[in-house]
């Protein structure tokens, strides 16, 4: 037991029985047994298995800035608290603010109250048609109170000044101008897709039906206007039937996460590094990189978790194309609405299953 860094407080009570003893780097009061010893650290708050309860108020306070209002609730749960600054309620994990993500994502620009959102909107001379969506880059639908058009422009531009009409002779930067729908539709059909909802915007992902293949696609109408096709099953860039990877990368300055493909010789996975995009690995020494038999596989676990994230749980993309010059914005989500570790576990039983209905 000391050389297990747990100094005995009582005579040996047997292997399998917790043994009252003294973490000799905490110095807390723990109650290992012998035989888990011989298989693992013997303070379980030193390897973070366990928390001080008081330590982690604490925490919370000091490096998190946020007060908690209830209960401990356990290391990975929502724990009400207010902010010690603007003073909403918030609910970050214990986890999360250890983990340096902050505590209070108004304050940290992650989060937008939708009553500011719509003042600012509304001082912008923009009259909001729909709730706030919920994401700062995510496009609003409204009216342009100076010229009464339907306009699509994004929260955080707005707010920093970008305006929100192109009619009025505001640059809406980050989307490309809206044109009529019927326009954006007529150049998708004539690419051969057939769109299956309303156009988003330029720079979006709009779900169509390649009419070549008949498969579901997600191209954005700005790539099919510039002539860089809609469906990536009939691209003759790749080879669908090369070895495959797909992959889970995250970025600590946009807190968010990206899933993608690529094939196994490819050097992607360098170049979302060299933008600060790395594997995601968590406490189980997960890489966020799977391999898989081919490239067409590979693309199916994607798409699976696309539409995960956009159809079932709304989540839209989490950074602009500005903010990722090595492409792939529309394959992104926000790491505090897209739990990463759910999101590597779900790739993970999709990649096992594919394998295993192939032997």
């Amino acid at each position: 037991m000391i050389a297990a860094g747990a100094l005995p407080l009582v005579l040996y009570p047997g292997s399998d029985t917790p043994w009252l003893c003294q973490c000799m780097t905490c110095r807390r009061e723990i109650t290992p047994t012998l035989h888990n010893v011989a298989r693992q650290s013997a303070c379980a708050y030193c390897t973070g298995h366990k928390v001080d309860v008081d330590e982690a108020y604490e925490l919370m306070i000091a490096f998190g800035g946020v007060a908690p209002v209830v209960a401990f609730p356990g290391s990975d749960e929502r724990w009400t608290c207010e902010c010690l600054r603007c003073h909403r309620h918030v609910e970050p994990s214990y986890t999360s603010v250890k983990m340096g993500r902050g505590g209070c994502r108004f304050c940290a620009d992650r989060a937008v109250d939708p009553a500011v959102a719509d003042n600012v909107m509304r001082s912008a001379g923009l009259i909001p048609l729909v709730d706030y969506p919920g994401f700062n880059k995510a496009p609003w639908k409204s009216e342009c109170t100076g010229c009464a058009e339907i306009v699509f422009p994004c929260y955080n531009l707005v707010q920093q000044g970008g305006g929100g009409c192109r009619s009025c002779g505001i640059v809406q930067s980050g989307l490309s101008r809206r044109i009529p729908e019927s326009r954006a539709r007529a150049v998708m059909l004539a690419a051969g897709l057939e769109p299956l909802d309303p156009y988003p915007a330029g720079r979006f992902p709009w779900r169509s039906r390649c009419q070549g293949c008949m498969n579901v696609v997600r191209p954005t109408y700005h790539n099919v206007s510039h002539g860089q096709g809609g469906c990536w099953y009939c691209s003759p860039r790749s080879d669908p039937n090369e070895p495959g990877i797909v992959y889970l990368v995250y970025s600590t300055l946009h807190d968010a996460i990206k899933v993608g493909i690529m094939a196994a010789r490819s050097g992607r996975l360098d170049q979302h590094r060299r933008n600060g995009w790395m594997p995601w690995r968590d406490d189980d020494a997960v890489t966020g990189i799977w391999n898989l038999p081919t490239v067409l596989l590979a693309r199916t676990v994607e798409r699976e978790i696309l539409s995960w994230w956009r159809d079932d749980m709304q989540i839209p993309p989490a950074v602009s194309w500005s903010d990722m010059p090595q492409a792939g914005a529309t394959e992104t989500a926000s790491a505090t609405l897209a739990d990463p570790a759910g999101t590597a576990g779900r790739i993970a039983r999709l990649v096992a299953a594919i394998v295993h209905n192939r032997r």
